[in-house]
């Protein structure tokens, strides 16, 4: 004899046996079963097709969901592509920029050095002179 198996819905208990087949669970309507057995198995499949429309609804909903995320997926690997580029743009620019500054400063000597140190402190007196000269008037 096959072991059953109880499943527990809100409207009935239903027994399925373990073998599963269509003919087994619907044995009492072949063989001229009570209409109450017919109304609880068309209550069980109207439940079930509306379990079957919720998440029909359920699915598609996360289809929906799953598309959006694909979407700005793109969207955003297409912005940090761009971003790559830039950045490697700039860091071009930035290597130029650094092997000329390393270029002067080899090629300049002292003298440069000398003629912006004397400039600064020039500039230092003029401005203190400024000051001072403000405060008297």
């Amino acid at each position: 004899m096959a072991s059953s198996r109880y499943v527990r819905y809100p409207q009935a208990d239903v027994a399925m046996t373990s073998s599963g087949t269509r003919d087994e669970l619907f044995r009492g309507r072949a063989n001229g079963g009570s209409s109450s057995a017919a109304l609880r198995d068309n209550m069980l499949e109207d439940e079930n097709d509306q379990v079957i429309g919720h998440l029909s609804d359920k699915i598609s909903a996360l289809k929906g969901i799953s598309y959006d995320i694909e979407q700005e997926i793109s969207s955003q690997n297409s912005l940090l592509d761009g971003l790559g580029s830039q950045f490697d743009g700039a860091s071009g620019s930035l290597a130029t920029t650094m092997q000329k500054l390393q270029h002067m400063v080899k090629n300049s000597g002292n003298s440069h050095m000398f003629a912006l140190a004397v400039f600064v402190v020039v500039v230092f007196f003029f401005m203190y002179y400024l000051a001072t000269r403000s405060r008297v008037s």
